[in-house]
C-alpha cells in the first residue's frame, strides 16, 4: 500500500522529543526505563498531551503500592464499557483500610467465585 500525501506530510512534520525525570521515581527504581539511554516511544499530536501522559505515568510509577487478591464469594458482574469497578478493602489483620485500583479481575464459574487483584 503506497503512502498518501497526508501521510508523507504527518511523518516529515517537525518533530520533538519531551522528557520528564522524576527524582523520586529515579531513586526508588534505580534502573527505571526513563534512566536509560533510549526514550520510550510515543506519539502525540499535542505537547501537552505528551506532558499529561508522563506525568500520569510518573505518578503510578512512583507511588508505593501494596497489591492484595480478594476473592469474593459469587459471581460480579461488571460491564466495563459502562461501569469501572471501585472497592475499598478492609482488613484489620493486615492493617488496611482505602480505595483500591484494579489491575485484575477473574470470575471463576466453576466455583461461583470472583477474584479480584488491587493495589492499595
Amino acid at each position: 500500500m503506497s503512502a498518501t500525501a497526508a501521510d508523507i506530510a504527518r511523518a516529515t512534520r517537525a518533530s520533538r522529543i519531551e522528557i520528564r525525570e522524576d527524582s523520586a521515581v529515579l531513586t526508588t527504581h534505580p534502573n527505571a526505563r526513563d534512566q536509560k539511554d533510549e526514550p520510550t516511544a510515543g506519539y502525540f499530536e499535542d505537547i501537552a498531551d505528551a506532558t499529561s501522559t508522563l506525568t500520569s505515568i510518573a505518578s503510578l510509577v512512583g507511588a508505593f503500592r501494596r497489591r492484595f487478591q480478594v476473592a469474593t464469594e459469587g459471581v460480579l458482574s461488571i460491564n466495563p464499557l459502562t461501569e469501572v469497578p471501585t472497592y475499598n478493602l478492609i482488613d484489620s489483620e493486615l492493617n488496611v483500610s482505602a480505595d483500591c485500583l484494579v489491575t485484575r479481575f477473574e470470575v471463576d464459574l466453576e466455583t461461583q467465585r470472583t477474584n479480584v487483584e488491587v493495589l492499595v
